[in-house]
């Protein structure tokens, strides 16, 4: 039951925050505030803009700022957690290849090894025939 009130007031947050962040929110701010200027709207114009957008329209845009920063606070960790996920993967793949090419140093140095006995070998047989 909290769980569908929180998305519920979420979802309100959200309707609000997107209907008053437009330009027909705004003519319509425009039209009340003119409508203030004939003494017969007066205290409507009054009561819109002091009950109403003060005391309901403010906390509801404070809460939608703070669920943006959530928002934004979530999508920063998933970025963060792949940009980890990608430098570790980078670093195993180092030492991999630094290890292979230590595997690939130490067969040659073996067959540099080998080629140098063989050369000796060679000229002991050269020496030997002489």
């Amino acid at each position: 039951m909290l769980a569908l009130y929180r998305r519920f007031n979420a979802a309100l947050v959200k309707w609000v925050s997107r209907s008053t962040s437009t330009i027909e929110c705004a003519y319509v701010f425009s039209i009340l505030t003119l409508l203030g200027l004939n003494p017969e709207w007066t205290n409507t114009v009054q009561f819109i803009s002091s009950a109403y957008l003060q005391l309901v329209m403010l906390p509801i845009l404070a809460v939608n700022a703070r669920f943006q920063a959530e928002e934004s606070d979530r999508r920063a960790q998933i970025q963060f957690d792949l940009i980890h996920a990608a430098h570790t993967l980078a670093q195993e793949e180092r030492a991999a290849m630094a290890e292979a090419i230590a595997a690939i140093l130490a067969v040659k140095t073996e067959e540099d090894g080998i080629s140098a006995q063989i050369t000796e070998l060679r000229a002991l047989v050269i020496s030997l025939k002489s």
